[in-house]
């Protein structure tokens, strides 16, 4: 095998990721500064039916940016480790530890 050409592709593949890390990171940016940061909503997975018992299973933590927040929707500031759980894929089944910002909403 030729080592001179390997070591060319790997270092353009690497050459590529990297630009393609930069343009993404990039569209991340202008998308934050033209919607707004994310927020935390409160959402249900499923119907739920009136007068049902909640429990931790039927709901579920989604990033939505700032300006398509609804009127009475429980929202919660994104902290730093929040941010960077979401980007790994560990946040899974909620986000626990995000401190709640002051729009409560209706909770009737």
């Amino acid at each position: 095998m030729n080592n001179k050409a390997v070591t060319l592709s790997v270092a353009f593949a690497l050459f590529a990721v990297f630009m393609v890390h930069s343009y993404v990171s990039s569209i991340e940016e202008e998308t934050k500064k033209k919607y707004g940061t994310e927020l935390l909503v409160l959402i249900a997975k499923r119907d739920i039916k009136e007068m049902e018992t909640l429990n931790e299973t039927m709901l579920e933590l989604k990033a939505v940016p700032k300006l398509f927040l609804e009127p009475a929707a429980i929202s919660f500031q994104m902290t730093e480790k929040d941010n960077r759980e979401r980007h790994e894929g560990t946040c899974r089944n909620g986000c626990h530890g995000a401190d709640q910002e002051g729009r409560a909403g209706d909770l009737q």
